[in-house]
């Protein structure tokens, strides 16, 4: 089969030796090859691996349709990163960190598919056969456990733990994206996922420089986490505030500067919606059963949250922290205070905005963003809009 005419070679890791050794040596292996194929009327979707692998499960989701495979972590696997391939029913696959156990590979297939069987082949290689099947075939198969190949053993995936908060405000930073999710990005080495979590890292210390103050990032790592795993870190312990923070990506790569946004059910602007679509679609692409952002119980919480304290009290934040990003000299785009239907910011009784620091797509808002110097601006004027916040009598009412 590996020889077939018909088989596409995808992906070489021109480094692979190199990335690769740490594992080989510490017996972990890494997938270091990808191949997609098509053989006697299925899909061969191929890992070339560094030692012998165990699947942890293999399962289908709906809505897209998507083909999801965890396989054993490792830190030195390497990302394969939307990587089209339009072969078979496969249209295009990514990979990355999906908690500190699991590596997990997302197939993007074109409709509804089972997988046949999955194996190992002589010389390190796992295979993974896929077919169409029709929509009724598949909704039937869903209601049927995954196909797992072994029991994903180890401790549970630790939950992170709020320092003693005492007297103290506890306020929750969420850096956008992590793991098989990296965000916008900008060539293969510039992603959002590790521009939030710099920036998100530098005012955790900002803000810890005040006795007054606990913080919590919702990830310190780079690791995935849920839409609704980042709310409710916030809502578990009644945090006071929590701040999401992300760097876009659009078509238009003149468009630069920073914005705040708050929840609503009616976006401030296409724009604004186009990003919230965007940003909820987190979960889809890391192989995430969707999570119910636009039914009708929806709808009715984002009708309370606007009429509810925590609401009040985003719109109160998100006009300071644009002031202090201003008082930094942050550039800002033309109308910086919008609004639209955010997933991440639905913690119902948490005063909750999103902040996006630039455009990954505009050449200076990326140079700035990976500055250690402007990372510190921004740092600080996340710190003055928080002090600010915390001492105005609006804000504690």
């Amino acid at each position: 089969m590996s020889g077939s005419p018909s088989m596409l070679r995808i992906l070489i890791f021109s480094l692979a030796l190199a990335v690769a050794a740490p594992a080989w040596a510490a017996g972990k292996p890494i997938v270091t090859d990808v191949r997609v194929g098509v053989h006697d009327g299925t899909t061969q979707f191929v890992l070339d691996v560094s030692a012998p692998i165990q699947v942890q499960r293999v399962f289908t989701l709906p809505a897209p349709y998507r083909v999801v495979i965890d396989l054993p972590s490792s830190k030195e696997q390497p990302d394969l990163r939307n990587e089209q391939v339009n072969t078979g029913i496969v249209s295009a696959y990514r990979s990355g960190r999906f908690n500190v156990r699991t590596f997990r590979l997302v197939l993007e297939v074109n409709g509804p598919a089972r997988v046949l069987r999955h194996y190992p082949l002589p010389g390190n290689r796992y295979v993974f056969q896929l077919k169409p099947v029709s929509a009724a075939t598949f909704a039937r198969e869903q209601q049927a456990p995954p196909v797992l190949t072994a029991a994903v053993s180890g401790p549970p995936i630790p939950k992170p733990k709020p320092e003693r908060r005492a007297n103290k405000t506890l306020i929750v930073i969420d850096p956008g994206h992590g793991g098989i999710d990296p965000g916008a990005t900008r060539g293969k080495k510039i992603l959002e996922k590790d521009i939030t979590l710099a920036v998100a890292k530098r005012i955790k210390k900002e803000l810890e420089k005040s006795s007054r103050y606990s913080v919590l990032l919702t990830r310190d790592g780079d690791i995935f986490m849920s839409l609704h795993e980042r709310f409710m870190v916030a809502q578990e312990r009644l945090a006071d505030l929590f701040i999401s923070i992300h760097a876009d990506s659009i078509r238009k790569r003149g468009i630069r500067g920073a914005a705040v946004y708050r929840l609503s059910d009616k976006a401030s602007d296409e724009e604004a919606e186009a990003l919230a679509q965007k940003e909820n679609q987190a979960d889809v692409l890391a192989g995430v059963e969707s999570f119910d952002s636009y039914g009708d119980s929806t709808r009715d919480l984002l009708v309370k949250l606007q009429q509810g304290k925590a609401q009040e009290r985003a719109i109160h934040f998100s006009g300071m922290l644009v002031a202090a990003l201003r008082g930094e000299q942050v550039k800002m785009l033309r109308k910086p205070r919008r609004h639209a239907g955010f997933v991440v910011l639905k913690a119902p009784e948490v005063a909750s905005v999103l902040v996006e620091l630039g455009y990954l797509s505009n050449k200076r808002d990326a140079r700035l963003l990976r500055s250690a110097k402007h990372q510190a601006r921004l740092a600080r004027a996340v710190r003055r809009a928080v002090d600010r916040y915390f001492t105005d009598e609006i804000s504690m009412k």
